[in-house]
Protein backbone atom coordinates (compact mmCIF):
# COMPACT_ATOMS: atom_id res chain seq x y z
CA UNK A 1 0.00 0.00 0.00
CA UNK A 2 2.96 2.39 0.71
CA UNK A 3 4.28 2.07 -2.55
CA UNK A 4 1.49 2.37 -4.79
CA UNK A 5 0.64 5.59 -2.46
CA UNK A 6 4.13 6.80 -3.56
CA UNK A 7 4.11 5.57 -7.16
CA UNK A 8 0.79 7.88 -7.48
CA UNK A 9 2.57 11.22 -5.82
CA UNK A 10 5.63 10.21 -8.55
CA UNK A 11 3.37 9.40 -11.47
CA UNK A 12 1.41 13.04 -10.55
CA UNK A 13 4.80 15.05 -10.22
CA UNK A 14 5.53 13.24 -13.70
CA UNK A 15 8.71 11.64 -12.40
CA UNK A 16 9.94 8.71 -14.96
CA UNK A 17 10.08 5.33 -13.62
CA UNK A 18 11.10 2.81 -15.66
CA UNK A 19 10.05 -0.39 -14.69
CA UNK A 20 6.56 0.99 -14.17
CA UNK A 21 6.77 1.33 -18.26
CA UNK A 22 5.78 -2.97 -19.15
CA UNK A 23 3.53 -4.61 -17.09
CA UNK A 24 4.98 -7.66 -16.57
CA UNK A 25 7.37 -6.27 -14.98
CA UNK A 26 8.02 -5.98 -10.90
CA UNK A 27 7.10 -3.27 -9.18
CA UNK A 28 10.07 -0.87 -8.22
CA UNK A 29 11.39 -1.14 -4.79
CA UNK A 30 11.01 1.01 -1.86
CA UNK A 31 14.60 2.24 -1.92
CA UNK A 32 13.70 3.15 -5.68
CA UNK A 33 11.05 4.99 -5.03
CA UNK A 34 12.37 7.04 -2.61
CA UNK A 35 15.44 7.79 -4.83
CA UNK A 36 12.87 8.77 -7.48
CA UNK A 37 10.99 10.83 -4.61
CA UNK A 38 14.37 12.26 -3.41
CA UNK A 39 14.69 14.15 -7.13
CA UNK A 40 12.06 16.12 -6.60
CA UNK A 41 12.09 19.59 -5.33
CA UNK A 42 11.26 21.03 -2.02
CA UNK A 43 8.17 22.57 -3.15
CA UNK A 44 6.67 24.57 -5.84
CA UNK A 45 10.04 27.32 -6.32
CA UNK A 46 12.98 25.07 -7.48
CA UNK A 47 14.93 28.30 -7.00
CA UNK A 48 15.00 27.69 -3.43
CA UNK A 49 16.92 24.80 -3.84
CA UNK A 50 20.45 25.16 -3.85
CA UNK A 51 22.44 24.06 -6.75
CA UNK A 52 24.97 21.74 -4.59
CA UNK A 53 21.65 20.36 -2.70
CA UNK A 54 21.59 16.75 -3.06
CA UNK A 55 18.23 15.66 -2.49
CA UNK A 56 19.15 11.75 -2.50
CA UNK A 57 21.55 12.46 0.54
CA UNK A 58 20.85 10.32 3.47
CA UNK A 59 20.05 13.55 5.30
CA UNK A 60 17.63 14.73 2.96
CA UNK A 61 15.60 11.39 3.07
CA UNK A 62 16.37 10.77 6.58
CA UNK A 63 15.34 14.04 7.69
CA UNK A 64 12.78 15.92 5.84
CA UNK A 65 11.74 18.25 8.07
CA UNK A 66 9.50 16.14 9.89
CA UNK A 67 7.06 17.18 12.56
CA UNK A 68 6.17 20.19 10.58
CA UNK A 69 2.94 21.00 11.46
CA UNK A 70 2.84 24.56 9.37
CA UNK A 71 2.63 26.48 12.97
CA UNK A 72 4.98 29.78 12.42
CA UNK A 73 2.67 32.15 13.40
CA UNK A 74 5.16 35.23 13.09
CA UNK A 75 6.93 33.56 10.18
CA UNK A 76 10.50 32.92 11.64
CA UNK A 77 10.96 30.27 8.81
CA UNK A 78 10.96 33.37 5.93
CA UNK A 79 13.64 35.38 8.34
CA UNK A 80 17.69 34.02 8.17
CA UNK A 81 19.11 35.20 11.16
CA UNK A 82 21.80 32.77 11.15
CA UNK A 83 25.23 34.19 11.12
CA UNK A 84 26.10 32.89 8.04
CA UNK A 85 23.59 35.12 6.54
CA UNK A 86 25.94 38.04 7.08
CA UNK A 87 27.99 37.22 4.37
CA UNK A 88 25.26 35.10 2.38
CA UNK A 89 21.96 37.04 2.17
CA UNK A 90 20.82 34.51 -0.70
CA UNK A 91 20.67 31.88 1.32
CA UNK A 92 18.87 28.93 0.32
CA UNK A 93 15.80 28.14 1.93
CA UNK A 94 16.01 24.95 2.24
CA UNK A 95 19.65 24.97 4.41
CA UNK A 96 17.78 28.26 6.71
CA UNK A 97 15.23 25.68 7.42
CA UNK A 98 17.85 22.89 8.24
CA UNK A 99 19.62 25.59 10.48
CA UNK A 100 16.66 26.34 12.54
CA UNK A 101 15.98 22.68 13.02
CA UNK A 102 19.65 22.21 14.48
CA UNK A 103 18.63 25.47 16.79
CA UNK A 104 15.24 23.76 17.87
CA UNK A 105 16.81 20.14 18.46
CA UNK A 106 19.80 22.03 20.55
CA UNK A 107 17.09 23.85 22.82
CA UNK A 108 14.58 20.86 23.19
CA UNK A 109 17.10 18.29 24.45
CA UNK A 110 18.84 21.09 26.86
CA UNK A 111 15.07 21.54 28.10
CA UNK A 112 14.48 17.89 28.03
CA UNK A 113 17.63 18.04 30.48
CA UNK A 114 16.49 20.74 32.50
CA UNK A 115 12.61 19.75 32.89
CA UNK A 116 13.83 16.59 34.39
CA UNK A 117 16.73 18.20 36.39
CA UNK A 118 14.59 21.52 37.99
CA UNK A 119 11.98 19.19 40.08
CA UNK A 120 14.59 16.21 41.21
CA UNK A 121 16.92 18.66 42.80
CA UNK A 122 14.05 20.56 44.94
CA UNK A 123 12.79 16.81 45.77
CA UNK A 124 16.25 15.31 46.37
CA UNK A 125 18.00 18.51 47.89
CA UNK A 126 17.06 17.93 51.50
CA UNK A 127 17.58 14.40 51.44
CA UNK A 128 20.39 14.80 50.46
CA UNK A 129 21.83 17.24 52.52
CA UNK A 130 20.52 15.25 55.57
CA UNK A 131 22.06 12.26 54.24
CA UNK A 132 25.76 14.51 53.52
CA UNK A 133 25.15 16.46 56.54
CA UNK A 134 25.86 19.42 54.23
CA UNK A 135 24.05 22.86 54.21
CA UNK A 136 21.07 22.94 52.57
CA UNK A 137 21.47 25.04 49.23
CA UNK A 138 17.71 25.80 48.50
CA UNK A 139 16.91 27.46 52.02
CA UNK A 140 18.19 31.12 50.66
CA UNK A 141 15.24 30.26 47.68
CA UNK A 142 13.04 29.25 50.10
CA UNK A 143 13.41 25.73 48.43
CA UNK A 144 12.93 26.86 45.12
CA UNK A 145 15.58 25.60 42.46
CA UNK A 146 18.26 28.37 41.78
CA UNK A 147 17.82 30.54 38.66
CA UNK A 148 18.16 34.21 37.21
CA UNK A 149 15.10 35.10 38.81
CA UNK A 150 15.37 33.30 42.13
CA UNK A 151 18.53 33.63 42.84
CA UNK A 152 21.29 31.53 44.64
CA UNK A 153 23.23 31.09 41.53
CA UNK A 154 26.03 32.52 43.81
CA UNK A 155 26.01 29.29 46.16
CA UNK A 156 28.71 27.04 46.88
CA UNK A 157 29.60 24.82 44.00
CA UNK A 158 26.55 25.86 41.81
CA UNK A 159 29.06 28.37 39.72
CA UNK A 160 31.23 26.07 39.25
CA UNK A 161 28.52 23.21 37.90
CA UNK A 162 27.15 26.10 35.61
CA UNK A 163 30.32 26.57 34.26
CA UNK A 164 31.27 23.31 33.76
CA UNK A 165 27.82 22.75 31.66
CA UNK A 166 28.91 25.83 29.33
CA UNK A 167 32.13 24.26 28.48
CA UNK A 168 30.33 20.88 27.63
CA UNK A 169 28.14 23.09 25.53
CA UNK A 170 30.90 24.63 23.95
CA UNK A 171 32.43 21.24 23.08
CA UNK A 172 29.50 19.97 21.60
CA UNK A 173 29.25 23.03 19.17
CA UNK A 174 32.52 22.56 18.24
CA UNK A 175 32.24 18.82 17.48
CA UNK A 176 29.09 19.97 15.80
CA UNK A 177 30.80 22.71 13.63
CA UNK A 178 33.69 20.31 12.42
CA UNK A 179 31.59 17.31 11.78
CA UNK A 180 29.86 20.47 8.89
CA UNK A 181 33.56 21.30 7.48
CA UNK A 182 33.89 20.88 3.85
CA UNK A 183 30.04 19.23 3.61
CA UNK A 184 26.83 19.93 3.06
CA UNK A 185 25.29 16.52 3.80
CA UNK A 186 24.57 16.70 7.20
CA UNK A 187 21.84 15.97 9.62
CA UNK A 188 20.36 18.66 12.04
CA UNK A 189 21.47 17.38 15.30
CA UNK A 190 23.31 14.11 14.37
CA UNK A 191 26.45 13.55 16.42
CA UNK A 192 27.08 10.03 16.21
CA UNK A 193 25.86 9.62 19.83
CA UNK A 194 23.72 6.68 20.26
CA UNK A 195 25.51 4.52 22.56
CA UNK A 196 22.26 2.59 23.30
CA UNK A 197 22.15 1.91 19.58
CA UNK A 198 18.61 2.81 19.35
CA UNK A 199 18.34 3.54 15.75
CA UNK A 200 21.12 0.62 14.70
CA UNK A 201 18.93 -1.50 12.01
CA UNK A 202 16.36 0.52 12.09
CA UNK A 203 13.77 1.24 9.06
CA UNK A 204 13.29 4.51 7.37
CA UNK A 205 9.90 4.81 8.58
CA UNK A 206 11.67 4.12 12.25
CA UNK A 207 13.82 7.25 12.34
CA UNK A 208 11.41 9.36 11.44
CA UNK A 209 8.88 8.55 13.88
CA UNK A 210 11.79 8.90 16.48
CA UNK A 211 12.86 12.06 15.36
CA UNK A 212 9.34 13.22 15.53
CA UNK A 213 9.28 12.22 19.10
CA UNK A 214 12.31 13.67 20.21
CA UNK A 215 11.11 17.49 18.56
CA UNK A 216 7.97 17.16 19.82
CA UNK A 217 9.51 16.13 23.36
CA UNK A 218 11.41 18.86 23.20
CA UNK A 219 9.07 21.78 22.61
CA UNK A 220 7.08 20.21 25.12
CA UNK A 221 10.02 20.66 27.87
CA UNK A 222 10.77 23.86 26.36
CA UNK A 223 7.42 25.34 27.74
CA UNK A 224 7.52 23.25 30.76
CA UNK A 225 10.50 25.07 31.90
CA UNK A 226 9.12 27.90 31.15
CA UNK A 227 5.97 27.36 33.33
CA UNK A 228 8.67 26.11 35.95
CA UNK A 229 10.55 29.46 36.05
CA UNK A 230 7.04 31.89 35.54
CA UNK A 231 5.42 30.21 38.16
CA UNK A 232 8.32 30.24 41.28
CA UNK A 233 8.63 33.78 40.24
CA UNK A 234 5.40 34.85 40.96
CA UNK A 235 4.13 32.82 43.34
CA UNK A 236 7.69 32.21 45.47
CA UNK A 237 6.64 28.82 45.87
CA UNK A 238 8.76 25.92 44.78
CA UNK A 239 7.01 23.73 41.60
CA UNK A 240 6.77 20.70 43.40
CA UNK A 241 4.35 22.41 46.14
CA UNK A 242 2.45 24.26 43.59
CA UNK A 243 1.81 21.04 41.65
CA UNK A 244 2.20 18.53 44.22
CA UNK A 245 0.54 15.58 42.27
CA UNK A 246 2.75 15.74 39.19
CA UNK A 247 6.04 14.80 41.44
CA UNK A 248 4.33 12.66 44.47
CA UNK A 249 3.77 8.80 43.89
CA UNK A 250 0.22 8.23 43.63
CA UNK A 251 0.33 5.73 46.78
CA UNK A 252 1.08 8.98 48.79
CA UNK A 253 -2.00 10.85 48.52
CA UNK A 254 -4.61 10.88 51.53
CA UNK A 255 -7.36 9.94 49.01
CA UNK A 256 -5.31 6.85 48.24
CA UNK A 257 -4.19 5.71 51.49
CA UNK A 258 -8.00 5.78 52.68
CA UNK A 259 -8.79 3.54 49.73
CA UNK A 260 -5.79 1.23 50.14
CA UNK A 261 -6.93 0.92 54.16
CA UNK A 262 -10.53 0.23 53.39
CA UNK A 263 -10.07 -2.51 50.58
CA UNK A 264 -7.39 -4.60 52.55
CA UNK A 265 -9.46 -3.81 55.96
CA UNK A 266 -12.72 -5.43 54.29
CA UNK A 267 -10.79 -7.70 52.58
CA UNK A 268 -9.28 -9.11 56.44
CA UNK A 269 -12.60 -9.57 57.57
CA UNK A 270 -13.99 -11.52 54.23
CA UNK A 271 -15.01 -15.22 55.45
CA UNK A 272 -12.64 -17.67 53.61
Amino acid sequence: MRSQVMVAHLAAARVPLPRLQASGEEPPTLDELLKALGNLPLDDEEEDMPDDFNPNSQSWVDYNFVADYGFDPFKFAERDLHLGSALDKARPRAYVLRDYREAELRHGRLAMLAALAWPVQELLSPVLSRALREPLLLVETGGRSPSVLNGGLDQSTIPATLGLFAIGIAVVDAYSLKLREGTDDWMPGDFGFDPLNLLGGASLEARRAMQTREINNGRLAMIAVTSFVIEEAVTGRPVIEITPWLFRPIFLFPEVQQLFNYEFAAAAFRPK
